[in-house]
């Protein structure tokens, strides 16, 4: 019930830039057109989105760094979705014969860092950057333990089969090997006999690097996963008919 002073800024403060390229390839031949004496024939569908970079700023304040998230889990901005991968890759690999088509899709995520490294990262760039004359301050950051998150791979069959002009038959397995959602918080840890005070060097503490205070042990980060880009159902199957009237 006390009285407090508030200050509202009405304006948005954060900024978001990014940069980067979609690119698409699409290819469908017959053997018979490449000389081959096999029935039927081929086709490949490739999509890549390339991110240059991926940059935001809470705000204009100088302890306030601009971060560039690309190949790491975020942003973690109020209104911007994680996941800025390097790359990302989506092919799809059919064979067709007459009414009948089978296509292997391959979807593809390269590996990331975590959003702690890469805030630290951010850091560290604007303590060297300050350290030779630029603008704003050092800031202080521990070392994180993250570990990075691998690199991933799934891969979905399908096949579609036009029984006359009216039926169509359709059906495939999603995440054909079954693979496990990647695991995205598995930390290395510093366990007890590991020199603290040794964390930083003499040039990294001068440029804001500071010690750990505790030992922490080390997780595996089991549960935890971004299932928005990796699979967390497992293989599964569907089958569907189709009729045109």
């Amino acid at each position: 019930g006390g009285p407090d002073n508030i200050f509202v800024a009405w304006d948005n403060q954060a900024t978001i830039e990014t940069s980067g390229v979609d690119v698409a390839l699409n290819w469908t031949s017959q053997f018979e057109d490449v000389g081959l004496g096999l029935p039927g024939g081929l086709g490949l569908n490739l999509q890549a989105s390339v991110l240059d970079y991926y940059r935001t700023k809470q705000s204009p304040l100088d302890l306030d760094v601009e971060i560039d998230w690309a190949g790491s889990l975020g942003p973690t901005l109020a209104g911007t979705n994680p996941g800025a991968y390097d790359y990302r890759l989506f092919g799809t690999f059919s064979y067709f014969l007459d009414n009948k088509s089978v296509s292997l899709r391959w979807r593809h995520l390269p590996s990331v860092v975590g959003t702690d490294i890469a805030q630290q990262n951010a850091i560290i760039e604007n303590n060297e950057r300050v350290a030779a004359g630029g603008a704003g301050r050092i800031l202080s950051y521990t070392p994180s333990t993250s570990l990075e998150v691998e690199s991933y791979d799934i891969f979905d069959l399908s096949f579609n089969w036009d029984l006359n002009e009216t039926w169509s038959l359709r059906g495939g397995v999603n995440n054909l090997f079954g693979t496990d959602p990647a695991i995205t918080a598995a930390s290395a840890g510093r366990p007890y006999g590991t020199d603290l005070s040794a964390v930083c060097d003499t040039a990294a503490e001068a440029l804001g690097c500071i010690d750990p205070t505790g030992y922490s042990l080390p997780s595996s980060g089991q549960g935890a996963t971004s299932g928005g880009f990796y699979d967390t159902l497992g293989r599964r199957y569907f089958l569907g008919v189709k009729a045109r009237f």
